[in-house]
């Protein structure tokens, strides 16, 4: 207990919430503005209770700020701060991320710095070697546990979390007889979709690859996974969306004029994307397609 709470200085400054819903997340106390000094609110307004949530922020229609309400509740710089952060479409669950590291994930290494600058300010920590100090080094080794979170016996890269791992094994158990027949201990997921590059069965390796992917985090959130028959029913379910959408958007190869869509080279795959700016809702829509050198619909979004 004491080594966690030596330690948690140093997460409140290097942390900050990635809005998703805005639920849980109080206006004035905690850090949820990104590049703004603090990440918090700079200049607290008496219209705003101390307990108020993020999501009294967001319109529940348009899953956009409440343009209004923020400019005329909040100091300016705040405001044009808040509308800058970005939110998600989905009704999606907040998020930690670590501030000191482009990657948003904590590391022993930029924890160090995050606590030398904090003994810098407050002079709480001379050195490691002091008791206090101590405590807080052996914390931040701690913090970094890279043990994979579902079976908790092999170190969680990518290649484990969606295929080596024993969990993952038994939701491919119940996919296709090809997909089955690949071994465990693929060295990366290059060499794994070099076995299927040319099956017909890719589309539904990378459905359920996202399937797996999405449990995991919704287990690190402290949900439970789902059971892998489960999993394979929603990436059969998936996989006949995705045909049908395919279907609906087949692509003659017969190119009529230089603006028309034209394939990518032979075993080749495709991007092509579009952004549009809504300036009356303040808001903004990407879209984006992936074929093959067929037309084929690989995913989209």
């Amino acid at each position: 207990m004491e080594e966690h709470h030596a330690a948690k200085p140093i997460l409140q400054r290097g942390s900050c919430w990635r809005v998703g819903n805005g639920a849980a997340i109080r206006i004035l106390k905690d850090a949820w503005i990104p590049n703004h000094p603090s990440n918090k609110v700079l200049h607290p307004s008496q219209n705003i209770d101390e307990e108020m949530m993020v999501s009294e922020l967001i319109d529940l229609d348009s899953r956009w700020w409440d343009r209004g309400f923020i400019l005329q509740n909040f100091n300016r710089e705040d405001a044009e701060a808040i509308l800058r952060v970005p939110l998600s479409r989905r009704c999606i669950s907040n998020s930690l991320f670590w501030i000191p590291n482009k990657s948003g994930e904590y590391t022993v290494r930029s924890g160090y710095h995050v606590a030398r600058q904090l003994a810098k300010e407050l002079d709480w920590a001379e050195c490691s070697k002091g008791v206090v100090g101590g405590n807080v080094w052996k914390t931040l080794w701690k913090l970094k546990d890279n043990r994979c979170e579902a079976c908790k016996t092999e170190p969680e890269t990518g290649i484990h979390a969606l295929w080596n791992c024993r969990v993952a094994q038994d939701v491919w158990v119940g996919c296709s007889a090809r997909q089955q027949k690949c071994p465990v201990g693929q060295v990366d997921m290059l060499q794994l979709l070099d076995e299927l590059i040319n099956s017909d069965e890719l589309e539904q390796f990378l459905v359920q690859v996202w399937l797996i992917w999405h449990q995991r985090n919704v287990m690190i959130q402290g949900k439970q996974f789902q059971a892998p028959g489960v999993l394979n029913k929603r990436e059969n379910d998936f996989t006949e969306e995705l045909r049908r959408a395919n279907t609906q958007l087949s692509i003659s190869l017969t190119v009529s004029n230089p603006t028309s869509w034209r394939p990518p080279p032979l075993s080749c795959f495709k991007l092509n994307f579009n952004a549009s700016i809504f300036k009356e809702h303040g808001a903004t829509g990407i879209g984006a397609i992936i074929r093959n050198d067929r037309g084929k619909v690989m995913a989209y979004l």
